[in-house]
């Protein structure tokens, strides 16, 4: 899979090189930009905003080139955010931080998974995006009870009414004003919020199968999702062997749901033009691919855009090596004859290290209760 994150000027790219480049670098699955925050089509839809930069129905045009070629599109959708615009009618929809404010980033405004826009509006941006498409999948980025912007300022829990109303029927507590572990309301919230996603998943899932009963949904998450999505984006300050481990723990505990593991291009977010050291990009992708995992691959725009080309021809070498030996590296099962267990961080990852530069084949295991 090949993530093209388009920005709303990427509407203008040469379409015909995209196509080109996508199949050149191996990739027979591709991520691309749908709607949520904004919307690249056409859309008939009153509270979803249409791309300014757009000309025609890119998402209609792409998928239909890609299909062509035999690539799959799974389409990319962002609720947590709405545009301004839309925000200052209803605020009903809107987090709340722990000062009382919403959060306006650049002119998108954070949503909250308990308002109406997360529950109620994103189903007919759902629905009107499958009904049209004949997409292959659906992923959603940036789910769940967010507490940070995009550059890092960390803004608390959500204090909007419905958080509010839905904890104290759900705990018959006062909604915390802060994340502090010794409220008992505290570890309660934390509860509350996984239910609260896991429950938005399963009517997600319910909703799509109910359509189109073919279509993969991948995000975040385990609840009504299909492919278990996860990204390796810090160049600092994980281990060698972390892909390794993530690909193995996943592909064990999630059972015979695949994993989406994106090789992120770009050292972090305030950097996201700025890429990796490029063996560090192909290293997190032969490990996943060594270990039955996808590849994934993940940067800021088309590929035709990257100013930084910093190791792109590295991580598409890889691309087409598992494309021409697919038949070795697909349905794979593990044939360790050594277990490994998942416990204390520094010994396990010691005995990782030990594992893997000795090349002994080896497989995780769970400890029985």
């Amino acid at each position: 899979m090949l993530q093209t994150n388009l920005r709303e000027i990427d509407a203008t790219m040469d379409i015909d090189t995209y196509v080109r480049e996508v199949n050149d670098f191996g990739a027979n699955v591709v991520l691309f930009n749908v709607g949520g925050i904004v919307a690249n089509y056409p859309t008939d839809l009153e509270f979803h905003w249409r791309n300014t930069h757009m000309k025609g129905d890119l998402v209609g045009t792409v998928l239909e080139r890609l299909h062509k070629e035999g690539i799959r599109m799974i389409g990319r959708f962002d609720f947590s955010k709405v545009n301004e615009k839309f925000a200052a009618r209803y605020p009903e929809w809107l987090y709340v931080s722990e000062k009382g404010e919403n959060v306006n980033y650049n002119g998108q405004v954070h949503t909250c998974v308990s308002g109406g826009y997360q529950q109620e509006y994103m189903f007919k941006i759902l629905g009107e995006a499958i009904d049209r498409y004949p997409l292959d999948g659906v992923f959603f980025n940036m789910i769940g009870y967010t507490r940070r912007d995009y550059s890092g300022n960390y803004h608390g829990l959500c204090q909007c009414e419905n958080c509010k109303r839905l904890f104290k029927e759900y705990s018959s507590m006062e909604l915390p004003r802060s994340a502090d572990s010794g409220n008992p309301a505290y570890a309660k919230h934390m509860e509350w919020t996984g239910m609260m996603k896991d429950r938005q998943f399963t009517r997600v899932h319910n909703f799509l199968k109910g359509k189109r009963p073919d279509l993969a949904i991948c995000t975040y998450t385990t609840a009504g999702i299909d492919v278990i999505r996860k990204e390796s984006n810090r160049p600092l300050g994980q281990g060698t062997y972390h892909d390794t481990d993530k690909a193995k723990w996943t592909l064990l505990t999630c059972g015979q749901r695949q994993l989406a593991n994106a090789a992120v291009h770009f050292i972090r977010i305030p950097y996201r033009h700025a890429a990796v050291s490029p063996y560090l990009t192909i290293r997190r992708l032969w490990q996943q691919m060594i270990n039955g995992a996808w590849l994934d691959f993940y940067c800021i725009g088309p590929l035709q855009r990257q100013e930084d080309r910093t190791g792109l021809d590295l991580a598409a070498g890889v691309y087409n090596f598992h494309a021409a030996n697919e038949k070795w590296l697909v349905h794979t099962q593990g044939a360790g004859q050594v277990a490994l267990v998942r416990r204390g961080e520094q010994e396990y990852n010691g005995l990782l290290q030990i594992l893997c530069e000795n090349q002994i084949a080896f497989e995780l295991t769970l400890l029985a209760n």
